[in-house]
C-alpha cells in the first residue's frame, strides 16, 4: 500500500473516531451507544472497501461488536438530558462528557481490521465464522496490547484527538450527523475534504504521535494482533 492510501486510511479511522467520541454527547438515553454502534460498523465497511475485501450481509456488525451501555451510562445520559436545558452549564462542563472510551476502542478497532485486510485476509468473502475469529482476535490484542507502552500510546493519542473536537464541537457533531443521515459515503466526503479542520488537524496530531512514539511502541501494538489471530483469536 502507497503511503498516501496508508495516510488516508488512517485519516479515515482517526475522524470516525472522532465522531464516536462526539456521539456521547448525544443527551439522548440509549441514543449514543446506538450511534456508537452504527459509526463503527460504518468504518468497518468502508476499511473493507478500500482495501477491496468483501463482507457478507451482518458480518461488519459481528467485527464492530456492540457498544454496551451500563446503567452508569445510562445515567450520565439521563444528566446530560438535563443539563442540555442550560447550555452555557454543557459547554462547560463538555470535559466530562466526552468518551475517551468509545474513541479509543474505535482507534483500536480501525487500525487492527486495517491490519487484518492487508496482511491477514486470504481471498474471499468474510464470512460469520471468520467475523467472529477476527472479533475475538481484536479482543484479546486489544487486552495484551493497552497494558503496556502501546496502550500509553493510544490512549495518549484518544486524548489528543479528543481535546481537538471538544475544541471544535460543531464539526465533531457534523460529521456524526453525515455519518448517521447519509451514509458512509457523505462521512468520508467530510473527513477527506477536511484537510485543515478538525478532521486533518486531528489526523497530523496522530501522524506526530506515532512518529514520536518509536518503532517498539507500534510494533507492539501490531504485533499483539498478528500473533492473536495466528492463533485464532483465541
Amino acid at each position: 500500500m502507497s503511503q498516501a492510501s496508508e495516510s488516508s486510511n488512517r485519516r479515515l479511522v482517526v475522524g470516525m473516531a472522532v465522531a464516536t467520541g462526539a456521539a456521547g454527547w448525544i443527551p439522548v438515553p440509549l441514543a449514543s451507544g446506538w450511534a456508537v454502534s452504527r459509526l463503527r460498523q460504518l468504518l468497518v465497511r468502508q476499511l473493507a472497501r478500500r482495501y477491496e475485501v468483501e463482507l457478507v450481509p451482518g458480518v461488519a456488525t459481528v467485527i464492530a461488536g456492540a457498544a454496551a451501555q451500563t446503567p452508569a451510562d445510562l445515567a450520565l445520559d439521563v444528566v446530560k438530558a438535563a443539563m442540555m436545558r442550560d447550555m452555557g452549564k454543557a459547554l462547560r462542563t463538555l470535559p466530562l462528557m466526552i468518551r475517551f472510551g468509545d474513541l479509543a476502542r474505535t482507534l483500536v478497532l480501525g487500525s487492527y481490521f486495517g491490519r487484518y485486510c492487508e496482511r491477514h485476509h486470504e481471498g474471499g468473502p468474510v464470512g460469520l465464522e471468520e467475523g467472529r475469529r477476527i472479533r475475538a482476535a481484536l479482543d484479546v490484542a486489544a487486552e495484551k496490547a493497552l497494558g503496556g507502552a502501546a496502550g500509553a500510546l493510544l490512549w495518549h493519542l484518544a486524548r489528543e484527538v479528543g481535546q481537538l473536537a471538544l475544541a471544535v464541537p460543531k464539526a465533531a457533531l457534523s460529521l456524526l450527523r453525515e455519518a448517521l443521515s447519509r451514509g458512509e459515503e457523505a462521512a468520508e466526503q467530510v473527513i477527506e475534504q477536511d484537510t485543515t479542520g478538525l478532521f486533518g488537524r486531528a489526523a497530523r496530531a496522530v501522524e506526530s504521535g506515532l512518529s514520536a512514539a518509536g518503532a517498539a511502541a507500534l510494533e507492539g501494538f501490531h504485533g499483539a494482533f498478528d500473533e492473536a489471530i495466528r492463533e485464532g483469536g483465541a
